[in-house]
């Protein structure tokens, strides 16, 4: 191979390394474009993260003092539903011991009709 054929040769193989070269600064730019992308998209889905969380702490704080709520209505519930029992438990006596009377009242008045 003389000096020409040489020359060219290498011309033509600093070319294919030129062009590759190129495609590698083209390829690195595109992974540099799309890297900040992907950071742009990691940042939004952390804000979006964060604002769920916030959310998500302010609904288990509404879920705690509902169920706070819940239990005193529960508390209040029961009490009254006792009040209720003892009251129902006083008529029936009260109830009872009219009856009772009605009937000795009765047996009283028969005994002073049957007198006549």
């Amino acid at each position: 191979m003389d000096t020409d054929q040489k020359l060219d040769r290498l011309d033509q193989k600093l070319e294919i390394l030129t062009d590759q070269v190129g495609r590698l600064t083209e390829g690195l730019v595109e992974f540099r474009l799309d890297l900040r992308e992907m950071k742009e998209v990691m940042r939004q889905q952390s804000e979006v993260l964060q604002r769920q969380s916030e959310t998500l702490d302010r609904q288990s704080e509404t879920l705690d003092r509902q169920s706070e709520k819940m239990d005193r209505q529960s508390e209040m519930m029961r009490q009254n539903h006792e009040a209720f029992m003892a009251e129902m438990k006083q008529i029936r006596e009260v109830s009872q011991q009219q009856a009772d009377t009605t009937d000795r009242l009765v047996k009283i008045v028969d005994r002073l009709l049957s007198k006549e």
